[in-house]
């Protein structure tokens, strides 16, 4: 793709600072590497450094403990700051349906400009930190995403065929693009040596938030289950609301489970010193931790779930479990210690996947977004419909 001018972008988050949940997460990258060729101003909550335009934050009185553990705040939307900044954009990118994008959204539509939204995230990653399992409610919350923030802007990024799928189905009418995550080039093999207290060990390892969502408990149950429990040791990286309960349960282990938070230098040393890495999560848009594993050949054994896509990345049958099956689980991961050419012959497979989510791919695909609905705006005015095809290419 021929580079087409350098853009000015208003990117709105709540949160960008403390612990990173995946939208978050998602939005350090590309932020980073879209900086390289354009001006990009954060409108979000935290720290006033240059390149960012700061709003208040605010917790739910009945969530806030539950919030701060997450290491999220809401911001308040400041209709003459970020007026001010829009003004002066060639676009709005809104990563979260939040009270301050749903008023960016509304904002940018009422000056003109091109708005983008990102989905990166579901309603069950509300419902599940309340314990709540409710398809109903789960509808509704959809129901209002779509209404006030998806088909309220010119196009929307999807992570993955499955969350564009998920927004198609609650009548997203909207231009809709797939764009991975993708893979960071750090993600890679290296050549590092087990840490000497995991020698001898099957190292299973899990990274990502502690949350009622990611479901490490079956792990920890799978692992109590198995008949190699003896020469397992549980490795999970991250930190969240769970952590404590987490780290009580996986006390119990003959090899008591380790929660560490770990630098991006050691998490790529673990992904490169591991034997399975284990993703049991029930809510996934994508699933960047299973990308950073396979990135450096790591096999990933994966729940299949239909609120997950992170099944898309399960190499056979072989690397795959039924939902919350703990049992089935532990079978699974007997069944790869047993035969370890399996995960032998793996890794090379699963190295051919990685590399067709390369971020760079991701980025040229952001900017090819970017620009079109731009161009389509000034055509038809914002919230037009786009005459040209989108694609990933």
């Amino acid at each position: 793709m021929e580079r087409k001018r350098k853009l000015k972008i208003a990117y709105v988050i709540d949160t960008y600072d403390g612990i990173k949940t995946g939208g978050v997460y998602s939005a350090h990258r590309f932020i980073d590497a879209l900086r390289k060729d354009h001006e990009i101003t954060i409108v979000t909550t935290g720290e006033q450094k240059p390149g960012r335009v700061i709003l208040p934050g605010f917790y739910f009185p009945f969530a806030k403990n539950l919030m701060q553990k997450m290491g999220f705040i809401f911001a308040v939307p400041k209709i003459k700051l970020m007026k001010k900044l829009f003004k002066e954009v060639d676009l709005v990118h809104v990563q979260l349906p939040w009270w301050l994008g749903i008023r960016a959204v509304k904002l940018a539509n009422s000056m003109g400009v091109p708005v983008v939204t990102g989905f990166h995230m579901q309603p069950e990653n509300i419902l599940r930190n309340f314990k709540i399992k409710s398809q109903f409610l789960s509808n509704k919350i959809y129901n209002l995403f779509l209404s006030k923030f998806f088909n309220k802007s010119d196009g929307v990024i999807c992570p993955s065929l499955f969350a564009e799928h998920e927004l198609k189905r609650f009548d997203l009418k909207q231009n809709s693009v797939v764009i991975s995550n993708g893979i960071k080039k750090d993600f890679r093999p290296m050549d590092y040596t087990k840490d000497p207290k995991y020698q001898g060990k099957f190292m299973i390892l899990v990274v990502g938030r502690l949350a009622r969502e990611k479901r490490l408990h079956i792990l920890i149950k799978a692992i109590a289950n198995s008949k190699y429990k003896n020469n397992i040791q549980m490795v999970a990286t991250g930190n969240g609301p769970l952590k404590e309960e987490l780290i009580e349960m996986g006390s119990h282990l003959p090899n008591p489970a380790e929660f560490l938070f770990v630098s991006q230098e050691d998490l790529i040393k673990l992904y490169n010193t591991a034997d399975l890495y284990v993703h049991t999560s029930e809510v996934e848009l994508e699933g960047m931790a299973v990308l950073e594993a396979i990135g450096c050949g790591l096999p990933a054994l994966v729940s299949i779930n239909p609120t997950s896509a992170s099944g898309q990345f399960a190499l056979s049958e072989d690397f795959s479990f039924d939902d919350d099956d703990y049992r089935q689980l532990a079978r699974k991961i007997d069944h790869l210690i047993e035969n370890p050419q399996i995960l032998k012959e793996a890794k090379p497979r699963y190295l051919e996947m990685a590399s067709r989510y390369k971020i760079e791919d991701s980025i040229v695909q952001t900017e090819k977004f970017y620009y079109q609905i731009i161009d389509n705006a000034k055509r038809n005015g914002p919230v037009g419909k786009l005459n040209t095809a989108l694609t990933n290419a």
